[in-house]
């Protein structure tokens, strides 16, 4: 099993995969598992199964379908389709279990769908991030990407992408030190909704990975200052030690930016930008 996640940000829709592949016997491998191509629209599907070569083959022809939709009302359809065709195939061998998030941007309108052979396809809204795979911070996610709403905030995803990836590298931390059928590198694709497409570079997701450790650390010592400090001369010296230690990260954290999503046209593709040659999934830059 693996672990994916999408969420929305203000100008469109992120995915995020791991990269260990682990199969029905145990064994290991590590590739890509998400694919995308630009055109009409934008898409980017991100998957997670128990067979690597089933799934990878069935997200290309996902792929290829949604390659010639047009309308927002046509991608349930797309994608239906494919999936149905593919079960059907089995006949009266097991199926493996596949788990899909697609993300769309078509005529200036994002959208993230939810999909499972043979007919499942859920479409998710802003207020709904996703994940599949690996349920280990399925309960995190709501909690570390959207943050507290109040009157004058009234949506409560309205995040840059940057800052968006930062919440998203916590969360598959988490999930890579508490699942053991999780890791390896972070890839992410970013889908904005004028049509442009960017994938971040892997060091850059590792980097931000290890800086969220730090987000830990603040939950255990605001618990502690919460719960433990009894006096308001305690409670003070308290918040001026929190306060020079958060100053301190979080200068550290405004340098954890993301420089491959500055220039945007640093790849842009035609088609099908996915070949599965066995576990490997490889990206074609023009």
């Amino acid at each position: 099993m693996t672990i994916a996640i999408g969420t929305y940000f203000a100008d469109g829709v992120i995915l995020c995969a791991d990269t260990k592949l682990v199969d029905d016997n145990g064994g290991v491998s590590y590739g890509g598992k998400i694919c995308g191509m630009e055109g009409q629209a934008t898409f980017a599907i991100a998957h997670a199964a128990n067979d690597a070569n089933a799934v990878a083959m069935l997200a290309g022809k996902m792929l290829n379908a949604l390659e010639s939709v047009t309308r927002q009302n046509q991608i349930e359809s797309a994608i239906k389709e494919q999936m149905t065709s593919w079960q059907s195939d089995f006949a009266q061998t097991s199926v493996p279990l596949l788990q899909f998030l697609v993300a769309c941007v078509v005529q200036r309108q994002q959208s993230l769908y939810f999909c499972q052979p043979p007919n499942i396809v859920t479409q998710k809204y802003r207020l709904e991030p996703a994940t599949i795979g690996a349920t280990t911070v399925e309960s995190l996610v709501p909690f570390v990407l959207m943050h507290p709403r109040d009157e004058d905030d009234p949506d409560s995803l309205e995040m840059t992408a940057e800052s968006t990836l930062l919440k998203i590298a916590y969360l598959m931390r988490r999930a890579k030190k508490e699942n053991l059928y999780v890791g390896g590198d972070t890839d992410a694709v970013v889908l904005y909704r004028d049509g442009r497409l960017a994938e971040t570079k892997r060091p850059e997701m590792k980097q931000a990975e290890e800086f969220s450790e730090k987000l830990d650390f603040y939950f255990k010592y605001a618990c502690y200052g919460l719960f433990s400090q009894q006096s308001e001369e305690e409670q003070k010296a308290f918040m001026d030690r929190f306060t020079s230690l958060y100053l301190r990260d979080a200068k550290a954290a405004s340098r954890l930016w993301f420089p491959s999503l500055e220039d945007l046209g640093t790849w842009r593709l035609s088609n099908q930008i996915l070949l599965n040659q066995g576990s490997l999934n490889y990206w074609l830059r023009q």
